[in-house]
This record gives C-alpha cells, sequence and structure tokens, in this order.
C-alpha cells in the first residue's frame, strides 16, 4: 500500500493524525467542531464553506495544505486553508500474487536430468502404504541415500531431498528411530538371571531340540541360558538355566519357544538379530524415546547422517511402530511448462 504524505513544503502538520486532530471552527453558525474523520475505503469531497479558520498553536504559522488529489489530467494548486476544507484523499495500490500450484506448473522451469544421469521413473498414484513401500524397495537401493542431495528441513519434522529427477520426504524421527531400533537388536547382549534349579523343556520335540542347540548363541544374545545333555532322551536334553533379566518384563519358556519359531519358519532373514517380540518392543520404546524428536531443528550435517544412515539399515521403510520412514514426492521431469510445451 502506498500512502503518500503532506509535502515536505509545509510547515505544519506533516501527517494525516496532526491534520485530523486540529480544531475548525465555522463562523456560520458560530460552533466548534472537530474535523470530520477520514474513511479509508473511499474518498469524499466537501463543500468549501463561506469563511473557514484554522485555528493552531499560537505559536504556528498560518498553514497551507493540498486539495485532494484528483484524476490524472486534472491539475490541483496549493490554496490556502481559509478558503477550502477538504480532506485528504490516500491512495491505495495493491499488488496481487498468485500462489497456486496451476501457477508454479505453468511458470516453473522444466528440470533436466544431468547429463549421463539415469532417470528413476516410479508411479503416478500409489494407493496404500504397502504399495509405496514395495516401490521404493524396488526402486531405491541402500547406496542411494548416500548419493541424495539434502535440500532443507520442512515443517521442523521432514528432510527434504533430491536423487536425480525425483524429490523425497524423509520423516526425521522415524527415521532416526529406525536406526537406532536396529543398532540396538544388532549390538545389545541382554544380560541373564540365574535359576535356583533348572528347568526342562518338556514341550519341545526332536527337531526343536536340534534347532535350540544349533542356534544357541541367539539364545544367549537374548539372554537365556540352556544346559544340554545329548544323552537323555527327547524332552530330556535341554533344561533352561537362565532367564533375561529386565525391570519391566518377565520372560518365561513361551519366549523361547516364540524365538524357535522364528528360527524354523523364515529362512530368508537375518537370523543373528532374532529377538522375541518382548525384546522387540522393549527396544522399540528405548529407540523411540533416545531419537531426535519432531520439532527439533536440525542442521546440514544432521540432516545428511540421518539420511545417511539409512543405508546401514536392514529394513529402512519404516519405523519399529509401522509409521513410514519416507515418501516419493514428485518426478520432476514430469512437471510441463505449459508455455513452451516441453518437459
Amino acid at each position: 500500500i502506498f500512502e503518500p504524505s503532506l509535502t515536505p513544503d509545509t510547515n505544519y502538520a506533516t501527517d494525516m493524525n496532526s491534520v485530523m486532530d486540529l480544531k475548525i471552527d465555522i463562523m456560520e453558525p458560530k460552533s466548534a467542531v472537530t474535523a470530520t474523520p477520514y474513511v479509508q475505503s473511499e474518498a469524499f469531497d466537501c463543500e468549501p464553506c463561506s469563511s473557514v479558520h484554522l485555528s493552531p498553536p499560537l505559536s504556528q504559522p498560518e498553514i497551507e495544505i493540498l486539495e485532494p488529489l484528483k484524476p490524472s489530467g486534472s491539475q490541483s494548486t496549493p490554496t490556502n486553508v481559509s478558503d477550502t476544507d477538504a480532506p485528504i484523499t490516500r491512495r491505495k495500490q495493491e499488488f496481487p500474487f498468485i500462489f497456486d500450484m496451476e501457477f508454479l506448473r505453468k511458470h516453473r522451469p522444466a528440470v533436466s536430468p544431468v547429463e549421463g544421469e539415469e532417470a528413476i521413473h516410479f508411479a503416478h498414484q500409489v494407493t496404500s502404504d504397502q504399495s509405496a513401500e514395495r516401490e521404493l524397495s524396488q526402486t531405491i537401493s541402500k547406496d542411494m541415500f548416500r548419493e541424495m542431495e539434502i535440500l532443507g528441513q520442512f515443517n521442523l519434522g521432514f528432510i527434504l531431498t533430491r536423487l536425480k529427477n525425483n524429490l523425497f520426504i524423509i520423516d526425521q524421527h522415524a527415521t532416526d528411530e529406525k536406526f537406532r531400533f536396529e543398532t540396538l537388536k544388532r549390538e545389545t547382549v541382554i544380560d541373564s538371571q540365574k535359576l535356583v534349579c533348572p528347568k526342562p523343556l518338556r514341550s519341545l520335540n526332536g527337531a526343536q531340540e536340534d534347532l535350540l542347540i544349533s542356534y544357541v548363541h541367539i539364545f544367549n544374545k537374548n539372554g537365556f541360558e540352556f544346559r544340554v545333555d545329548e544323552e537323555r532322551s527327547v524332552g530330556e536334553r535341554v533344561a533352561l538355566t537362565a532367564l533375561p533379566r529386565s525391570k519391566h518384563l518377565v520372560f518365561d519358556e513361551g519366549d523361547v519357544e516364540e524365538l524357535l519359531w522364528l528360527l524354523s519358519e523364515d529362512t530368508t532373514i537375518n537370523r543373528e538379530h532374532l529377538r522375541p517380540s518382548k525384546v522387540h518392543r522393549m527396544f522399540a520404546s528405548r529407540a523411540c524415546r533416545s531419537a531426535v524428536m519432531v520439532g527439533t531443528a536440525l542442521t546440514p550435517i544432521m540432516m545428511r547422517e540421518i539420511v545417511g544412515h539409512m543405508s546401514d539399515m536392514e529394513h529402512p521403510w519404516n519405523c519399529p511402530h509401522g509409521r513410514p520412514t519416507m515418501r516419493h514426492l514428485v518426478d520432476l521431469n514430469r512437471i510441463v511448462t505449459h508455455n513452451s510445451g516441453e518437459r
């Protein structure tokens, strides 16, 4: 908004407020009234009074002001205030600013891939978290996370990155939580609490006993310890001698059976990092509390570190609680400039 004030030639009252504070004595009839306040939204003109006398403070000289601004083509000349009483018209000039996606599509230049780069293509629409995760895992390899360009932080909760012709948004909390969770899962050895009397695991069949003996080091990592007697009969060879120790969790032989089921159910997973569900929940809670929180401002170095950690994860696509860590935003090569009709 452009609001011109009085010209520098005036010796008194250089702004609208001081002019409005003056008292005007109308000679016919005799009464003292305050000048009519100016309405900003529309200008108005007053008929000249037959005789107007302006009474400023005694020490001030006589004042001259300008007539209301006239349309272009008409000429306004300074007039003595004793002849005319007119409000000062303030001109307002507005500059509309268009900001919408259609405007950006029309005016944003297309981004061309760097010479020698191979474009990465994603589906136009993703209908579910499962399909989004599947597409990311099939398109993005782990080493690509270190190649991503860090564009900045959005809303103190997300990191914007660019990889070749694509933009991605990464959840800073979910990503850091998943990295900490996998670190705990990979490196933590849980303390054990010895049992007063060893407890034979009579519910195990011969195949389960053999599986437990083969992977006893995984059970030891999770806090379970056993006594094995190969000379005894099936159901008597393995006895539980120690359980994992935790302040808030209680473990029993059911957790041993769960871990045996995980070992036998899926041979494609990394067996060395298997954990019972109770341990999984414990690590997830620890990782969540210690991770970078939403609302934390990140430096470029911190953002680079969080994104780089994704290349070291076994499964970087969601946090232990199922929250997605990243999503594909847009393929820059699909933004068409309407002016040129080119990509």
